[in-house]
Order: C-alpha cells, then structure tokens, then sequence
C-alpha cells in the first residue's frame, strides 16, 4: 500500500499534464514514436527521481535525451 501512495501524486500529474508534456516531446522529436519513446523514458526517470515538483524533474529529463532517429540500442554504436 505504501509504494502505492508513494506514486499517487505522480499519476495525478501524468494524467494532468500528459498531453502537454506529449506535444512537447512531439516538437523536440518530430515524430510520434519518438515524441512517445522519449516521453516514456523522462517519466520513467522522473517517477525514481526525488525531486518535490514532477514537472521540474520531467523538463531537464526530456532535454538530458539525445534527439535523434536512431534507436537506443545503436546510440552506444554511434
């Protein structure tokens, strides 16, 4: 039950915000799969981060994610 209400606040935010945050990932990627690839990764580190406010840990997690067409898995190649 804990660890439940431990995310509670950032399931309000997600479901607040996720659109916005959406639309923005779409400009900074250009395509959808993108947009919603670098979406799911900011949340992802923002939900582990500690930080008092989501939207300020989802912003620099968003910037901190190279842009860029190729997938993770060729980024380490490149």
């Amino acid at each position: 039950m804990a660890g439940q209400d431990q995310y509670a606040g950032f399931r309000e935010f997600v479901l607040s915000r996720g659109q916005e945050l959406s639309r923005a990932a779409y400009l900074l990627t250009g395509d959808h799969q993108g947009a919603e690839d670098l979406l799911q990764e900011a949340l992802a580190k923002t939900a582990r981060s500690t930080a008092h406010s989501p939207i300020e840990a989802t912003r620099p997690a968003s910037r901190s994610e190279t842009v860029t067409p190729w997938p993770h898995s060729m980024r380490a190649v490149a």
